[in-house]
């Protein structure tokens, strides 16, 4: 598996501070802020969103392996698509 890379930088305090996210790829780049972990309808993104978007691809890339392991001699079966819904119940 190739090593990755990511970035944040933070400027200023806690409460009114801001930051950026980034990853090697060039794939995201883009804010974050106190507010946005903490309050609804904030427009940068947080560091948890992005840990539950990573979790949400890994888990279908898994999903999809063993279903195609399980259903290798039933490949009419195999899922064409798969969506993850991190969000609330």
């Amino acid at each position: 598996m190739p090593t990755q890379k990511a970035e944040a930088e933070w400027q200023g305090n806690l409460a009114e501070g801001s930051g950026r996210l980034k990853v090697g790829s060039g794939a995201f780049d883009g804010p974050y802020s106190f507010k946005s972990r903490c309050e609804e309808g904030q427009p940068a993104n947080n560091p948890e969103e992005l840990i539950g978007t990573a979790h949400a691809g890994c888990f279908t890339m898994a999903l999809t392996a063993a279903r195609r392991t399980v259903c290798s001699s039933r490949s009419a079966i195999a899922p064409l698509s798969l969506s993850v819904d991190t969000g609330e119940p």
